[in-house]
């Protein structure tokens, strides 16, 4: 490590000396008091910077910035307000601490240190019934083939990954983040559950409405954990726009957004590329799939991808008696189906996400047509 690890700016004297409870003992906290002295500082190339927020909050949110645009990982530490959430968020803040807790910096410290932490994938639709779970599992299916995958249910209205896959798990999301004792690896790979698909899942319960399975503030220990258990992790997060769906998309490398090509659901998603914007993603990290896809019915790509002021990615098959079946049987579509149109394209889309090319002149099922990845 470097002599600068850790850089605090504060005019608290005691926060050092909080810091010091959870750094390593050959890593070094340098406490600044002002943006000159964090200029200097950041030239040192450190790993982490907490901002004290608490005083000044206009000169924390530039030096969160001017730290996050030098590289650096960068937590505010502030009042639990919203808007200070997503301000913090907007100039590139992993995340907003209050009150300051050493299990919390130890967390991030961990995140921090590892180097070989999963890719992190949030699945969102843009109103219900876009498709979300069936493509979660799918992309999930596709991505476990060579590597370790998770699969996590936080989407608050539906609820149905476990279902969907036919299983009844006796540990859910909320029993792992409300346990007592902290969030390790032995403990999370005991929570999940092995699919046929050859991937791991963390459901919610079902019979519990209207009420997150994880709270915003008991996010950053439950991502920590899988990533450092997993290859991928696919995180289902329904259709909506609550502050839990905007930090795990903030923390997200990619954030697939499923829409339809029905007017109403194309407007909520317009919406969504805008709020998704506005809490720091960028263009390349956002993949607007048109699930449900008609090329007979409907606008095409081009006017959709005018509408939404950002390209489409790709498109995925309305193919409905696939989803039936995989349903029904409490399978992921490859699995019931690997030479469906729909599946043909989940298996592009995680090429995509991958980085790989897509699977040239596919053979469809009859009647379907060709992978349709929109270059």
């Amino acid at each position: 490590m470097s002599q600068h690890d850790y850089i605090i700016l504060s005019s608290d004297p005691q926060l050092a000396l909080r810091w010091d409870e959870v750094t390593q003992p050959n890593a070094r906290c340098t406490a600044v008091w002002n943006l000159d002295e964090l200029d200097e500082a950041l030239a040192t190339e450190p790993q982490l910077v907490l901002v004290d927020a608490r005083a000044d909050r206009p000169a924390a949110l530039l030096a969160a910035r001017c730290a996050r645009d030098a590289g650096a990982t960068v937590l505010l530490l502030g009042p639990a307000e919203r808007r200070l959430m997503l301000e913090g968020l907007r100039v590139g803040c992993q995340d907003v601490l209050h009150p300051l807790h050493p299990e919390q910096l130890a967390t991030f410290l961990e995140m921090i240190d590892r180097r070989d932490l999963g890719v992190l994938y949030a699945v969102i639709g843009a109103h219900g019934g876009s498709g979300v779970t069936t493509v979660s599992i799918a992309l999930a299916s596709f991505l476990a083939r060579d590597e370790r995958v998770a699969l996590v249910d936080l989407d608050v209205m539906d609820r149905g990954l476990a279902s969907a896959l036919g299983l009844q798990p006796g540990f859910t999301a909320r029993d792992l983040v409300r346990s007592t004792g902290k969030i390790d690896e032995k403990r999370l790979r005991a929570a999940m559950t092995r699919t046929q698909g050859g991937f791991w899942i963390l459901p919610q319960e079902e019979d519990i409405f209207d009420e997150p399975a994880v709270e915003p503030e008991e996010l950053p220990s439950l991502i920590a954990a899988l990533r450092h258990a997993y290859d991928h992790i696919v995180i289902d997060l329904g259709s909506g726009f609550d502050e839990l769906m905007q930090r795990v998309a903030f923390d997200a490398s990619h954030v697939v957004l499923l829409t339809t090509q029905d007017r109403p659901c194309l407007q909520t998603a317009k919406l969504r590329v805008s709020q998704l914007r506005e809490v720091g993603l960028q263009d390349d990290q956002m993949h607007v799939v048109v699930n449900q896809f008609n090329a007979s019915s409907g606008p095409g790509v081009d006017v959709i991808s005018d509408m939404l002021e950002i390209e489409v990615a790709l498109t995925v098959a309305d193919d409905p008696v696939t989803a039936g079946h995989a349903l029904n049987r409490g399978l992921p579509t490859p699995q019931v189906a690997p030479d469906a149109e729909l599946v043909h394209d989940v298996d592009d889309l995680a090429r995509r996400l991958l980085g790989q090319p897509p699977v040239p002149e596919r053979r469809s099922a009859p009647g379907g047509r060709s992978a349709s990845w929109v270059c």
